[in-house]
């Protein structure tokens, strides 16, 4: 999601019956998720939209388990203080 959400919101949308499988051709089953924003915080961070400090995941072709590690910026460290680390 990019901006804002809406101050309440909700999506209808059927899940896959089997989340260890593709979707595609499964039987879909009813879900419905509702929200309502109770606090807006803006940080002061910029970000690319996404960071993890650390990535697991496995190669495509051997399956080996590839880490990346990519540590936050100093820009995160007012984050961090607020929650305590």
């Amino acid at each position: 999601m990019r901006g804002w959400p809406a101050d309440a919101g909700e999506i209808d949308e059927p899940l896959a019956s089997d989340l260890e499988l593709p979707s595609a051709g499964q039987q879909r089953l009813a879900a419905t998720t509702r929200w309502q924003v109770v606090q807006r915080l803006l940080l002061p961070i910029s970000t690319d939209g996404a960071h993890a400090e650390r990535l697991s995941l496995p190669h495509p072709a051997t399956s080996q388990t590839l880490v990346l590690h990519a540590p936050p910026g100093p820009e995160w460290a007012v984050l961090q203080s607020w929650a305590g680390r």
